[in-house]
């Protein structure tokens, strides 16, 4: 191999790299998104078994988020009581992910992600 070939794949090889990091902070979001639909999905079922939130599993949600690096946190949901068995509910988690991203070669940029879990389930709870 001479010398030409050599640092054709030296660059090959740096561009692929920074391909690479490029592509895994692009999955970050996504991957933090996902980990938001997670844990919203297990407080969900609480609310539409319990027929809301109580202030416990309110503030057990909020630590539960911001333990995973999340900001901001604005949770909608009824009280346990306020809700009779197969009302609807709207359980709505908004949150704001930051993170420092790659934006060009050398520069790197504060990002802020806005992120919400909303959903409209029916209320399980059986109130006599």
């Amino acid at each position: 191999m001479n010398t030409g070939n050599s640092l054709i794949w030296c660059i090959l090889l740096i561009m692929f790299v920074f391909t690479f990091v490029f592509l895994m902070e692009m999955i970050i979001p996504i991957s933090k998104k996902y980990e938001l639909n997670r844990i919203s999905r297990q407080f969900q079922i609480i609310i539409e078994d319990n027929g809301g939130l109580t202030t416990q599993e309110r503030k057990d949600l909020e630590k539960t988020l911001e333990d995973h690096d999340f900001l901001d946190i604005q949770v909608t949901a009824p009280k346990p009581g306020t809700i009779k068995f197969g009302e609807s509910i709207e359980f709505i988690v908004e949150v704001v992910y930051k993170k420092n991203q790659l934006k060009s070669l050398f520069q790197r940029s504060n990002q802020s992600f806005i992120m919400r879990y909303r959903i409209t389930t029916l209320s399980r709870r059986v109130v006599n």
